[in-house]
């Protein structure tokens, strides 16, 4: 697990997997059963509510990710 924090929308981002959790108060990742949401299944408000800078980080993580790892 290679994780970057997404502080604009309160996420934690898997580089590796594209899988995103909620981010607790200390800044690290929620990781509960049902809390994961792929990159592929993100909704339109979250995607809107991304920093430009965070955005640009999603937007890289994403090109560089197998088609196995989003589904």
């Amino acid at each position: 697990m290679k994780l970057i924090n997404l502080s604009s929308v309160g996420t934690v981002l898997d580089t590796e997997t594209g899988d995103t959790y909620p981010m607790d108060l200390d800044g690290m990742p929620v990781i509960d059963e049902g809390v994961t949401v792929n990159l592929n299944d993100i909704d339109e408000e979250w995607a809107e509510a991304l920093s430009t800078e965070d955005l640009d980080t999603v937007l890289d993580v994403y090109s560089t990710l197998s088609p196995s790892s989003v589904y």
